[in-house]
């Protein structure tokens, strides 16, 4: 499989920002991608993110589910940036969240090669709770996990992600349980 050029590019970016351009250039030495420059206009292999999610592990001691869900909500602003428009449809993030494999997904795959995960909303359990389904062939549970706190973060909301079912566990799909924890006030 091949990953849309938007992760590579804002993965550099996120190490970049989060440690800095040495820690970059030790990542892609290690990685064997010194030679490589990532653009969003193009895609690359699914391996390549691997081996840099994994060597970044190691040279940052964190662990490859922690930096995915901090790189899934630093991701969020550019990930804004680039279909703004359908979350300008929405007050809240549950609102985007029933409409988002509709709309932005169906964008997204009419616009690109790549193989998004799909985003099911299941329903409400409470005025505060909902539930939704997450399936992906790469399993990256934790990134999908920090976009969702990131989206709410667009809203002013802030959330609590739980995992009822799990792929990395063999499920079918995640089932994730989102909480919202409070509306955050706008400065």
């Amino acid at each position: 499989m091949r990953m849309h050029g938007f992760f590579f590019e804002e993965l550099l970016k996120f190490v970049r920002t989060h440690w800095n351009l040495n820690t970059e250039k030790k990542l892609l030495s290690m990685s064997g991608l010194s030679h490589r420059h990532y653009t969003s206009k193009r895609y690359y292999a699914d391996e390549e993110m691997v081996m840099l999610l994994l060597n970044l592990s190691k040279l940052v001691k964190m662990s490859v589910s922690d930096i995915l869900h901090e790189f899934g909500e630093f991701i969020v602003p550019s990930y804004f940036k680039r279909y703004e428009k359908y979350f300008s449809q929405h007050s809240t993030l549950f609102d985007f969240l029933k409409a988002f494999e509709e709309t932005t997904h169906r964008y997204v795959r009419a616009h690109t090669q790549g193989n998004p995960p799909e985003i099911k909303f299941l329903g409400f359990e409470a005025d505060n709770i909902a539930a939704i389904s997450y399936f992906s062939e790469r399993k990256l549970c934790d990134l999908a996990k920090g976009m969702l706190k990131g989206f709410a973060s667009l809203y002013n909301e802030e959330i609590e992600v739980t995992e009822r079912r799990c792929l990395l566990k063999g499920a079918p799909h995640c089932e994730l349980v989102l909480t919202k924890i409070e509306e955050k006030i706008k400065e």
